[in-house]
């Protein structure tokens, strides 16, 4: 019976630390604000007044500080901080705070310090007229686990009409997004962001997996059962 209850204590020591693999990750589009429903935020802003140019790369944390974001560029060129109606004539919201690739086509890389749920923002290409914003979404293993198009037009109005692209999952798998424009009026254009909408990762205390719990009530029952045993005998020579 000892060895068998030392068998049951490993078994559900395995168990706990390690836990059932999960699905693979399987990312969808948003392409609305609302429907990404983030519980944070990166605000360019924080990188200085319009006009502020922002090197590449550069941290920025986001307004509940639970998530550092890097932007960067491959071609290592530097983003320029601008305001819808001031630096940027475009259709975003008047005074929204933007990231710009600054005549570079990109793409914008975000990376997340740690691993989010959903992430999304309005774009806008450069040049007015049609275009198609693209997003690539990478896990924490640099796997590529999803791209979503969305097709958009660039113009003057100022009216918040800009779209609304991003990617969301059921766990925190998102580590880093790619933004880039295909516009009418060249085949890769420049553009701008506004705020990033985010889902943070969850920050509760980590419990047993389901496993781990079946195989613990296991070890609970052949305790019981164990110890029944030994009070019995125990009884009996007594007897």
């Amino acid at each position: 019976m000892n060895r068998f209850f030392s068998f049951i204590i490993s078994l559900a020591l395995f168990g706990i630390l390690y836990p059932v693999s999960q699905s693979s990750a399987a990312p969808v589009v948003v392409t609305s604000r609302a429907a990404l429903a983030g519980n944070d935020f990166i605000d360019w802003g924080l990188f200085g007044p319009t006009s502020t140019t922002v090197t590449d790369p550069s941290n920025i944390n986001s307004n509940n500080g639970v998530i550092t974001a890097t932007v960067s560029m491959p071609s290592g060129n530097d983003f320029l901080r601008v305001d819808q109606g001031s630096g940027w004539g475009g259709n975003f919201a008047a005074g929204d705070r933007l990231l710009w690739t600054n005549i570079d086509n990109g793409p914008m890389v975000i990376s997340f310090d740690k691993p989010v749920s959903a992430a999304g923002a309005q774009i806008q290409a450069d040049f007015y007229g049609a275009f198609t914003a693209t997003i690539n979404v990478y896990d924490a293993s640099n796997n590529l686990i999803g791209t979503f198009n969305f097709n958009g037009n660039s113009n003057g109005n100022a009216d918040n009409s800009a779209i609304f692209l991003g990617a969301a999952d059921t766990s925190p798998t998102i580590k880093r997004i790619e933004y880039s424009v295909v516009s009418s009026a060249t085949p890769n254009d420049d553009f701008a962001v506004n705020q990033l909408d985010i889902i943070d990762p969850p920050t509760t205390v980590p419990t047993m997996t389901e496993w781990g719990m079946i195989i613990f009530m296991a070890l609970a029952a052949a305790g019981s059962i164990y110890l029944l045993r030994k009070k019995k005998h125990a009884a009996e020579d007594n007897a």
